[in-house]
């Protein structure tokens, strides 16, 4: 198994100190996770009311960095606990300033080693699923 290195980023803007942005601890990325689930799921919820069909689903699903970066509450919470920011020095930023520190933790926080670490957790959960229609052993 590789070294698992803490991963960070520096988002530099003149006039000011840069911002560093790191992979947040593991009881925020619980909680943002908490967070994303409910604000995916309403906008699910919408979309099939909307009447989608299944590839317009997975169009929808592509555009996830997009659904965080539209709700405040997400990308509150996911830059001021990737970085030493406040939610009152988020505000007072430069909104193109805000929005690179927001696309940095995005790229850090759900980059592809944390998207294969929780694939790894799924598929270990999954085998120990017993298989569907599967022989009978006594």
């Amino acid at each position: 198994m590789d070294t698992i290195k803490q991963k960070t980023a520096l988002v530099k803007f003149e006039g000011a100190p840069h911002i560093e942005v790191r992979r947040m601890r593991w009881k925020a990325t619980r909680e943002f996770l908490k967070l994303f689930g409910r604000a995916y799921t309403g906008f699910i919820k919408g979309a099939m009311s909307a009447g989608l069909g299944e590839n317009q689903k997975l169009a929808i699903i592509a555009q996830l960095p997009e659904l965080i970066a539209q709700s405040d509450v997400l990308s509150a919470y996911l830059v001021t606990n990737a970085t030493d920011l406040t939610a009152e020095q988020l505000d007072a930023l430069d909104g193109l300033v805000a929005s690179e520190v927001l696309r940095v933790a995005l790229e850090i926080n759900l980059d592809g080693e944390i998207k294969n670490s929780f694939a790894g957790i799924g598929a270990a959960i999954m085998a120990m699923m017993p298989a569907k229609n599967g022989p009978m052993t006594s």
